[in-house]
């Protein structure tokens, strides 16, 4: 037996070592290699930290910007987006900041700790992301009116004593409500979906990196004292080693 197996088994055998398992089945294995197959995990995962990074940076000041708009209402992308929208994404934006800074750090120190932080970071981000979605979803309606008077009195403000049926005012509108309105329900499930894929891969990468730093630690409990309480374990590496 291992020095670290020994060290686990003392004082009532509160956890065997056993083969690490990355996760509760078979059928999803670790990544080896990331970016269809061009870079190793290592390298992979800390370009995708680095792009999210940026990206979210970007996005936050993006985000920032729109609560500055006057309009209740926008196009964006083929849906809508509120000031409440935007709100959404500027708390979203700076925890994947943190989170991808968090990923950079266990990097950059071969931090397991910190690598197990980051796959629970994307765990949170993901589900973040579905509630967005979902939100604006739920609000299509409720924007189309909001954009539809507010694009409405601009126009009418363009134009002296005109109204609403002006063709003037009808061809300053250019919107169809009822056709964008079906455009939006169908860009925002797809934005759901694309989103939930992509998340779930992002986060499958991050949880193979963790994992090859975990087979690292193992090496390094088997070398290290025996006192489990001098070698903290996180509850990924729990699992992994066996436990509860």
């Amino acid at each position: 037996e291992s020095v670290a197996k020994q060290g686990r088994n003392k004082g009532g055998d509160k956890m065997a070592l056993g083969p690490p398992r990355f996760c509760m089945g078979e059928a999803i294995q670790p990544l080896r290699f990331c970016a269809c197959g061009l870079m190793d995990i290592a390298g992979g995962f800390r370009l995708l930290c680095i792009f999210f990074l940026t990206w979210s940076v970007v996005g936050f000041i993006m985000s920032c910007s729109n609560l500055t708009r006057s309009e209740s209402a926008w196009h964006e992308n083929g849906v809508f987006s509120t000031h409440a929208v935007s709100t959404i994404r500027v708390l979203i934006h700076l925890f994947s900041i943190c989170n991808q800074m968090m990923g950079l750090m266990a990097h950059a120190k071969k931090d397991v700790k910190k690598a197990d932080m980051h796959f629970w970071g994307w765990i949170v981000y993901t589900v973040l992301c579905i509630f967005l979605e979902i939100f604006r979803l739920s609000t299509i309606s409720a924007d189309v009116k909001s954009f539809s008077e507010g694009s409405l009195d601009h126009c009418l403000s363009m134009f002296t004593n005109s109204t609403d049926t002006d063709p003037r005012v009808i061809a300053c509108m250019e919107y169809d409500s009822t056709y964008y309105k079906s455009f939006a329900y169908f860009y925002g499930i797809f934005y759901l979906f694309l989103g939930l894929g992509l998340n779930a891969y992002f986060a499958l990468v991050a949880r193979s990196y963790w994992y090859y730093l975990h087979d690292d630690r193992l090496v390094a409990l088997g070398q290290s004292i025996q006192d489990e309480s001098l070698i903290p374990l996180t509850p990924l590496e729990q699992q992994a080693l066996g436990g509860v």
